[in-house]
């Protein structure tokens, strides 16, 4: 987790920044948990807390949320006729029923890069503080690939020699994930979470600009439409019929 501290210092002016990298891991424990399944997790924060110790230390305290999903291959079986020789004694009524299921479950790492063009107050300063938001706004299917369109929403925070600045900007992103199923339809349950956040303001010719090098996971759990044809009833006039759902 990727903390920024702001702070003044005792008998001084202006902002500083603090950057502090803290360590996370989450663990689950369910005996329906195997080596089979495929796991889609997400981890957001949900609360930072920073607490002065003493003049020479700061306490920083983060609350984690992680969320996780286990996916697992299995067989579903539909009754589609009679068993035994039982012959013309029964009347049987079939439905044709659509339903979709998870076909696949992959992910993707992907870097979205951009630049944008900042005030000339900004040269020689420094990001402080950084938030990022996914948008997903299109999701095709080509063949057995997935395409996910979306929006990148970066909220930056940075100090210069006059105070404070913000900046808000979009970045358009497409990612292609390829699944191990052809019969895939654009319905998916799609998580994008960022792994890593890089924002660096650069002075150039043009006046300053704002670097963005954002690295993420794409996690998606790929749904398939299907058509069965079940009996749904049975019914006899010339023997006792007993009908198991």
């Amino acid at each position: 987790i990727q903390v920024s501290v702001l702070y003044i210092p005792d008998g001084e002016s202006g902002l500083r920044a603090l950057s502090v990298s803290l360590p996370c891991t989450a663990s689950f424990d369910s005996p329906e948990i195997t080596q089979e399944c495929i796991p889609v997790g997400t981890m957001r924060v949900c609360g930072v807390e920073a607490r002065l110790l003493n003049p020479r230390k700061i306490l920083v305290k983060a609350e984690v949320v992680t969320e996780l999903t286990c996916f697992i291959r299995g067989e579903a079986s539909y009754c589609k006729g009679e068993s035994g020789s039982v012959g013309s004694l029964t009347q049987l009524h079939c439905t044709t029923a659509k339903f979709s299921t998870v076909a696949a479950v992959c992910e993707r790492t992907f870097v979205v890069a951009d630049e944008y063009a900042l005030p000339s107050s900004a040269a020689g300063g420094e990001v402080v503080r950084k938030n990022v938001q996914f948008r997903v706004e299109d999701v095709k299917t080509i063949a057995n690939k997935l395409i996910v369109k979306g929006t990148v929403l970066s909220e930056v925070l940075y100090a210069t020699e006059t105070g404070i600045e913000t900046a808000s900007f979009g970045t358009v992103f497409s990612q292609i994930v390829e699944t191990d199923s052809e019969d895939i339809t654009p319905d998916a349950r799609v998580s994008l979470m960022p792994t890593g956040m890089y924002y660096e303001v650069i002075s150039g010719e043009n006046g300053p600009t704002l670097s963005v090098e954002l690295h993420g996971v794409c996690q998606v759990a790929v749904m398939a439409q299907h058509e069965i044809e079940f009996v749904s009833d049975a019914f006899s006039n010339r023997c006792a019929c007993d009908v198991e759902y």
